[in-house]
């Protein structure tokens, strides 16, 4: 099969008929053979790295074809699913290189695989998923990691005009339709994008992606120099001879701790969830979004001369948002079809046996047009229990973990489910309202309300269930942005109830925070930390200094800290100003220049300034 030819400027779409573009996506069916095509020259020691990340593929119905025309130099190398051909004239372009390559390909999707990028073992797996399940001719992951030679990853998104190229997957049939790549060597893959783009009739196509599930590493720091980015000064080596490929791991030791620290968390989240597939966001029978409440006695507080109906007001706010989003929102539909209308929301309430005004007095006709499912546990209370199993009852892939006494709009609804959509977990940040209902202060130190897949909730491994007031939610928090992209900003009239302090934590068996400080000393315990006692002009307790370069303060806050050589340990806090603090050699203390900071570390090492 060789590519129709055709210029840079495809048909009208208005010309093509819907039979034309589907007859080049990948139906529903058997799993279909994935054909990897690596064009090669002058780089044999990154051939053999890369050979090895094809064979660890999860995909068992693969090929992997090696086109090198480095005169004189042969490849030799012996596997089943492994071609290589070796040409003794160069190729005048590499867009002809790669045509040639996909025309010896046998499989239905073609899945191009750059000799110097780094490939996860789930690339091929992750992205025929995908395709199946959008009937999709052409995948490009949302976004993917980048090594420019420094031991911290930098994020990507695939964005016009930068190099996604190498983490795409297309159909054979697409490929011959649209003419191939063009005869250039420079730019061949965004013109070959152009020529996709105008026949689907998209601007420009992503797939959205989970953080741990990124397909790959762009290696932007080779050591060979690149066509398209700056890499290394190494020259080619096209010496002739033979090369006996042999699988081997990454050389360069930074990218390759870099790709086994993304392995082993794509390993814990995946052990986590089970990979168990989530249904599908578009099926029209399933609601938009499941809202996910935990509680115990917050329908009736009650203050003074009056009770405070707290949750009441919650659901009649949900009611009001969804019926706002019925009228007013489509679900995103799968390339090619018609809207589909599936803005319906479900309550799912887990219930501590609360007495203060039982919910089956008044839930079911309040929640009124909503799904209801409510349900009781009889063990103490414990808002992660409750949340964990309202998300196992959840029919929807999508939920907002919700406090009982927030108060939420459609328009927060619109964003979260658009934020889920696009792989990322919506942690909004709400304003709190006084007794009579007026704005007061926005709260940035909150994370228990939050948009999240099912997918992402299991790979998290889940809330932790304490038995106590506070922390849950900054450990969740942690753990779901591991392995997903986080948004984090004001929510659409989001708001937060008033009620006296002590409805805190009244309802909970144990102390306040008794438990997260467990959970802290039980993390100590199973690695080195530097715990320091604080004295601060706005807080005072303990803060944790981690090896892997974080810290944690006893009430919750976050964030990273960096020690230089001239004794100056800066705090980088994630919702708060840094801080820098200056060690003091007679008091063996570190203190701030600027304002009352003190820290004193609680339990001494033989060199108080060595915090690494």
């Amino acid at each position: 099969m060789q590519p129709r030819q055709t210029d840079h400027s495809l048909a009208p779409i208005s010309d093509l008929s819907d039979s034309q573009k589907s007859a080049a996506c990948l139906s529903t069916g058997n799993k279909p053979v994935v054909s990897a095509i690596m064009p090669t020259f002058g780089r044999p020691e990154l051939v053999s790295e890369s050979v090895a990340m094809f064979l660890a593929q999860d995909y068992p119905q693969k090929e992997l074809i090696i086109l090198n025309d480095c005169d004189g130099q042969i490849f030799r190398f012996d596997h089943p699913q492994v071609r290589v051909v070796n040409q003794s004239q160069r190729y005048a372009t590499l867009g002809e290189k790669r045509n040639a390559c996909i025309e010896l390909a046998v499989g239905e999707v073609i899945a191009v695989w750059d000799d110097d990028d780094v490939y996860l073992p789930w690339r091929f797996s992750d992205a025929v998923r995908e395709m199946l399940s959008r009937q999709a001719a052409f995948y490009r992951p949302s976004e993917f990691w980048a090594y420019w030679g420094d031991a911290n990853l930098h994020d990507n998104q695939s964005t016009p005009g930068w190099v996604s190229h190498g983490f795409c997957c297309f159909t054979k049939k697409l490929w011959e339709t649209v003419g191939g790549y063009p005869q250039q060597s420079l730019g061949e893959d965004a013109v070959f994008f152009k020529r996709i783009h105008e026949f689907l009739g998209l601007p420009f196509i992503t797939m959205p992606v989970l953080k741990y599930k990124r397909p790959g590493i762009l290696r932007g720091a080779s050591p060979y120099q690149h066509l398209s980015i700056n890499g290394g000064q190494k020259s080619l080596d096209s010496a002739p001879g033979e090369f006996n490929v042999r699988p081997i791991p990454i050389a360069d030791t930074c990218l390759r701790q870099a790709a086994e620290s993304i392995i082993a968390t794509h390993t814990e989240a995946a052990t986590k969830s089970g990979e168990l597939s989530t249904k599908d966001s578009l099926c029209s029978n399933l609601p938009a979004l499941s809202v996910c409440v935990s509680l115990k006695n917050r329908s009736r507080i009650a203050h003074q001369d009056h009770l405070l109906e707290l949750f009441p007001k919650c659901v009649e706010a949900i009611v009001a948002a969804s019926r706002e989003l019925m009228e007013t929102w489509d679900e995103p539909s799968p390339q090619g079809s018609l809207p589909s209308h599936r803005a319906a929301v479900e309550l799912v309430v887990a219930d501590f046996n609360s007495d203060d005004w039982p919910l089956s007095q008044w839930l079911a006709n309040t929640a009124d047009s909503l799904t209801l499912k409510h349900f009781n546990l009889t063990e103490g209370f414990s808002r992660g229990r409750g949340l964990n199993m309202a998300a196992m009852h959840a029919s929807s892939d999508r939920l907002l973990f919700l406090d009982a006494d927030m108060l939420v709009t459609a328009q927060l609804m619109r964003d979260g489910i658009e934020a889920i959509d696009q792989a990322t977990a919506y942690f909004p940040v709400f304003r709190y309202l006084n007794i009579h209902g007026g704005l007061l202060d926005l709260e940035h130190a909150s994370f228990g309300n939050v948009f999240l897949s099912k997918q992402m909730f299991a790979a998290s491994g889940g809330v932790p269930e304490f038995q106590s007031w506070g922390g849950e939610d900054d450990i969740f928090y942690e753990r779901v942005r591991r392995i997903a992209n986080i948004r984090r900003d004001e929510g659409a009239g989001f708001y937060h109830q008033w009620h006296p302090e002590r409805c805190r934590h009244e309802n909970y068996q144990n102390p306040p925070q008794s438990d997260f400080h467990a959970f802290v000393d039980s993390r100590a315990a199973d690695r080195e930390v530097r715990h320091f006692s604080v004295s601060h002009k706005d807080w005072a307790g303990k803060i944790s200094l981690y090896p892997d370069g974080t810290m944690q303060a006893c009430h919750g806050d976050r964030g990273r800290y960096e020690w230089s050589d001239q004794n100056v340990l800066s705090l980088l806090w994630d919702d708060w100003p840094a801080e820098t603090l200056f060690h003091d050699d007679e008091s063996n203390q570190w203190k701030s220049a600027e304002y009352h900071f003190v820290i004193e570390e609680l339990i001494a090492k033989s060199n108080p300034r060595e915090i690494t």
